[in-house]
């Protein structure tokens, strides 16, 4: 899914959270270059938690940076340390400590990805 219609928090907020808990062909989405702030954020983090077939999310670019919260930001991280499917994400964060969870968390999928095929091969 390819999105970038000037999405709001609000919007967001109503529905992409919703669509990623219940959602289980999705793989990718891209919210590049939209209007997302913490209250999009939070819903977005809250679908990521209960999703089990994203691989992909791109967020970067969001207007204006400076809105997001860093408890947001520390949410979003905990939610990437909570899924285990999601291999890459594409997002500003300014919080060092969640640059450092999600990227252990986005790590410890990859390796889990790259486990699960070889023990596949060998079977």
């Amino acid at each position: 899914m390819f999105v970038n219609a000037l999405l709001t928090d609000q919007l967001v907020a109503e529905h992409l959270g919703r669509v990623l808990s219940s959602n289980d062909t999705l793989t990718a989405i891209h919210l590049e270059s939209n209007f997302i702030g913490n209250e999009g954020l939070e819903a977005i983090a809250d679908g990521l938690r209960a999703n089990q077939t994203l691989t992909d999310l791109k967020l970067a670019n969001q207007r204006p940076v400076s809105a997001v919260s860093q408890s947001t930001e520390l949410l979003v991280a905990d939610s990437v340390q909570a899924n285990h499917t999601l291999l890459g994400l594409t997002i500003e964060l300014r919080s060092t400590r969640a640059r450092e969870l999600t990227q252990k968390a986005l790590s410890r999928n990859r390796e889990e990805r790259r486990l699960e095929r070889r023990r596949a091969a060998t079977v």
